[in-house]
């Protein structure tokens, strides 16, 4: 009896250790509760591509904070705090050696083989050559780069052509030199693996006239430049007139024109044609004229895809099951979806056939745009033990899934399922690998939950390949109190709330409007219990149907939700014009909830429960959109800004997904937090790609006020990575946009249209005291320098603007190390 009841403390002692050691910071708090194994990684070696980053992981459930070092910073380099990034081919393997706390050391090889060609850039000299009269042209001079990390050896081919399209002539390496004819439009074509690019030149007299793009979308302006020889008195004018294919006038612009030591230049923009065709282009200045032909193309990237299955998809003998693609909007080009089996690629269209071959499980994967759908089919035998786990299926993750496992991502996708929605007891079948892999998998996948709170601990029987799970959802050994997934109340009050700055102008109308809703359309539904799994599902692209105890709830989150949207969101706005106004709405409506933030603190220093801390209203999105709430006191912390911002953008068809992770504004000092990544196609082109989004760091202030910034507004993720670090295991989308928010956001002084990105430090002040002479006199401004900025020099840049403008009263602030906020007039 004594040795029990040793046994019986030391096992509650243990559970309490764990339970306490938890991340502080603006979010994330998770409590284990399972025994700790060896100090192992999660793998022993693996091969990256240059360019590609990894996510340092543990196994056997260890969750120890630890450091990273390399054997060779050259070939892989330590990324952020548990990443690692290869940087140079490797002859032999890289060892990366992880220690922690206690001294520990756990060791993993990485191969580095070369990037695959992404991008070709040509690089021209004397692309553009205005001719006096009787001068021959120089020859043109072409070299090509591609993506860093490539095969130094990799063959370019060039094709030289006319306007006529007809091959003039060719080469091979990376550069490449024609000698044009006088007055001929010419371009050149670089093939590199696959990867092309093409760039026009010409040689003419008079008057040279291109453009930026010679094919553009129907949404795009149109840039026009323009160089001619100009000594007259008054400068010379310049005209655009456009035609279509008929010889019809469709457009005309007149284009601002510049005039510096005898030569005049164009560099202006007509409208967007906003009908596909190709059309040309004649620019007129001063009775000389000069024509381009362009392409307009309904560049539109795909929001979604749905599959429509015809054929059986649980079979017993094999069959052809055909997929068809629809795309939203339907304008997007559904030849181009690319179609997957297990993840390997078969072919390209809007159409896919495919007949199983051996018993087991496939699934067809439509992608388009970094977005997929799958539709998996099972070929097994009415006998067959994993007949009964492959015909029960759940919605998660997008798709519909079965219990019978076939990958670690499988196992991992139905214990999310299950902990989500608290299911005490889970069947599976898991064939993939030997028991003993799968218990340990189990345990690793286990650890992955995304939401803050307890994860619960459990126990596994296993018969062959046939596992059981029972979990249990308690706080407590003694079973007597349920862990808790969704809020019940506020944090107590203990700070004074802090007060939005009005002088913020969110990018929004704030007028109600009429609209139609992507979600509205969607035909495939799912069930959700709990506002976690509202705003997932929304995001996966499923229409909710709202069940259990929390069915009004939910129904009133979704309906807030779209309320809030219908008054800032229009259908004729753009994905950007859409994302602009949902980072901007949360930030300037939605209070920072200091006191659920500071109850964590208390929760570290042992005076709060972990469980009774998740009952607060600021971790979900019940602190925004419930009635009681909703345009009345909405609050949240980041983890409930950044489930809003994926709802939001989930009901408009926008792709986004919420990050859980650790951040650091000095890179020391990291605390759990939340964060957001979103899809979008911000140039034209009908790709897409992820950018980083943070709400919360985007909301500027203290405890007593707050004002809106969109310094963390549309990052990559290397703009980030000394002060965000995602926890690993989620396989989230890599954030590697490129977007300058600064430089897209204009004003117009003088007749002329800027941005707000400071490049001269000699300058700076002048050209920021251009902008705030066209601001009201109470204001707040951001400017972004393309150069670290020190608060000395921050100081004096401010104060020397304001002076030159003829301001006054001002305070101001430096954000993500180079994005300078002055808070003017009543503002400050």
């Amino acid at each position: 009896m004594k040795n029990k009841r040793f046994l019986k403390i030391m096992l509650i002692a243990a559970v309490v250790a764990l339970l306490c050691a938890a991340l502080c910071g603006c979010s994330l708090i998770q409590g284990i509760l399972h025994p700790e194994g060896k100090f192992a990684l999660s793998e022993s070696e693996i091969t990256l591509k240059i360019g590609e980053t990894y996510d340092v992981t543990l196994s056997n459930g260890r969750t120890d904070e630890f450091t990273l070092s390399t054997s060779d910073k050259t070939k892989v380099e330590i990324y952020g705090r548990t990443s690692i990034k290869a940087v140079g081919k490797t002859k032999t393997a890289v060892t990366i050696t992880a220690t922690n706390g206690k001294g520990d050391t756990a060791e993993l090889k990485v191969n580095v083989d070369y990037a695959d060609v992404s991008t070709v850039k040509i690089d021209v000299e004397n692309q553009y050559q205005l001719l006096q009269s009787g001068e021959t042209p120089k020859s043109v001079d072409f070299s090509a780069t591609l993506n860093d990390g490539t095969n130094p050896d990799t063959v370019f081919s060039w094709k030289i052509t006319n306007g006529a399209g007809e091959e003039v002539a060719t080469a091979s390496g990376k550069t490449a030199s024609y000698l044009p004819t006088a007055g001929e439009i010419y371009y050149a074509t670089v093939t590199a693996d696959g990867k092309s690019a093409t760039v026009g030149f010409c040689a003419v007299e008079e008057l040279l006239v291109y453009l930026e793009k010679y094919r553009v979308g129907t949404e795009e302006k149109i840039v026009v430049r323009a160089r001619y020889f100009d000594n007259s008195l008054p400068k010379k004018t310049a005209t655009a007139y456009v035609y279509d294919e008929g010889g019809n006038l469709i457009s005309t612009t007149t284009l601002e024109t510049i005039r510096s030591n005898g030569m005049g230049e164009v560099n202006d923009t007509i409208a967007a044609i906003e009908k596909e065709g190709t059309f040309t282009l004649k620019v007129d200045v001063d009775g000389v004229s000069r024509e381009v032909s362009f392409v307009v193309k309904d560049n539109v990237a795909a929001n979604h895809i749905e599959v429509g299955v015809t054929g059986n998809l649980s079979q017993t003998t094999a069959e052809t099951v055909t997929f068809t693609a629809t795309l939203s909007p339907a304008k997007a080009d559904v030849e181009s979806v690319k179609w997957y089996v297990n993840d390997k690629y078969y072919s390209t269209g809007k159409t896919f056939s495919f007949k199983p071959t051996n018993r087991g499980e496939y699934k067809v994967t439509a992608e388009i745009n970094k977005i997929t759908k799958t539709k998996t089919i099972v070929y097994l035998s009415e006998h067959d033990e994993a007949w009964y786990y492959a015909s029960h299926f759940h919605d998660y993750g997008g798709y519909a899934q079965n219990r019978y496992i076939t990958s670690k991502e499988e196992l991992k996708n139905l214990i999310l399922f299950v902990l989500e929605n608290k299911i005490a007891e889970i069947k599976f079948y898991a064939g993939y690998a030997t028991p003993e892999t799968v218990k340990k998998d189990v345990s690793d996948v286990r650890d992955c939950v995304e939401e803050s709170g307890i994860i619960p601990g459990y126990s596994l029987e296993t018969s062959g390949n046939e596992f059981t799970i029972k979990f249990r959802f308690f706080a407590d050994e003694a079973g007597l109190i349920p862990t808790v997934n969704s809020p019940e109340f506020d944090a107590p009050d203990g700070f004074a709330d802090a007060v939005q700055n009005t002088y913020s102008k969110p990018h929004y109308d704030n007028v109600k409007k009429t609209r139609n809703f992507y979600i509205d359309s969607v035909k495939e539904t799912m069930s959700v219990s709990t506002s976690n799994m509202l705003y997932k599902a929304v995001a996966w692209g499923y229409k909710p149907v709202f069940m259990g105890s929390q069915a009004e709830n939910l129904k009133q989150i979704y309906d807030n939700a779209k309320d809030a949207l219908s008054y800032i969101v229009s259908d004729e706005m753009s994905e950007y014009e859409k994302v602009h106004a949902i980072y901007d709405y949360i930030i300037y409506n939605v209070r920072y909830d200091h006191d659920c933030a500071n109850a964590e603190d208390a929760y570290v220093s042992g005076n709060l429960s972990l469980n009774e801390k998740m009952k607060y209203y600021g971790y979900y999105l019940e602190g925004i959109f419930l009635d009681k709430f909703y345009k009345k006191d909405m609050h949240a912390v980041c983890d409930g800004k950044s489930k809003a911002f994926v709802l939001m953008c989930g009901i408009e068809g926008i792709t986004a997904v919420r990050i859980s992770g650790k951040a650091s504004s000095d890179g020391k000092n990291f605390g759990g937090h939340a964060w957001n990544k979103v899809l979008l196609d911000l140039n034209g082109t009908g790709d897409k790609e992820w950018y980083f989004v943070d709400t919360t760091w985007g909301d500027v202030g203290d405890n007593s006020k707050e004002f809106l910034s969109h310094a963390y507004f549309l990052l990559s993720d290397d703009e980030v990575k000394n002060t965000h670090v995602e926890n690993p295991g989620h396989d989230y989308p890599k954030a590697e946009g490129k977007f300058d928010y600064y430089a897209h956001e204009t004003y117009t002084s003088s007749g002329t249209e800027y941005n707000y990105v400071i490049t001269n430090n000699n300058l700076a002040a002048q050209q920021m005291a251009r902008a705030l002479k066209t601001l009201p006199k109470s204001t707040i401004v951001e400017f972004e320098f393309a150069f670290s900025l020190t608060k000395d020099a921050a100081k004096i840049y401010a104060e020397e603007a304001m002076q030159a403008a003829g301001r006054e009263r001002y305070s101001f602030a430096i954000i993500r190390s180079n994005v300078l906020v002055i808070m003017i007039g009543a503002a400050a």
